[in-house]
């Protein structure tokens, strides 16, 4: 079992490929198993996240049909960045099945909202100044003033 550290940076690195099309989303989730089942919170609601948003029924890449719009694209950027940064993930877990249960349910049983007890806008940091903070030391540059990747590739 790897340890949490390692963990969340070798996820950080999946999760990157993974939108930048460099690996298929079936290649993604085997890659993932030993690092969801190593129990960090973080790894796990970030994993439940980004299940949300492709296709695993069949194999394909992110890529044209598949592709993140630059909203997605930025909010990965932010997932990233918070698993680089070793910071404790603060919320209540509840796990996927409340979405699960929600989306087989047509949304009549809705899950509890975690989100509300701390900064959604900056989810999965718990508070804005602590985004604001490791936004001003990034450890992924894109080239241009020290500015965190907005995009995946």
């Amino acid at each position: 079992m790897p340890d949490k550290t390692n963990a969340r940076l070798q996820y950080a690195e999946l999760v990157r490929h993974f939108l930048a099309g460099r690996m298929t989303n079936h290649q993604y989730e085997n890659r993932c198993d030993d690092l969801i089942d190593d129990g960090d919170d973080a790894v796990n609601q970030i994993y439940c996240e980004l299940w949300k948003s492709y296709c695993d029924f069949r194999e394909h890449r992110m890529g044209l049909r598949h592709g993140m719009t630059r909203d997605g694209r930025r909010l990965a950027a932010r997932w990233i960045m918070f698993l680089r940064s070793g910071r404790p993930y603060e919320y209540p877990i509840y796990g996927c099945l409340p979405t699960l249960i929600t989306i087989m349910t047509l949304g009549l049983v809705r899950k509890p909202d975690p989100l509300s007890l701390g900064d959604s806008d900056v989810w999965p940091y718990f508070r804005h100044s602590d985004f604001q903070c490791d936004l001003a030391r990034p450890t992924l540059l894109n080239g241009r003033s020290g500015h965190m990747v907005a995009d995946i590739g």
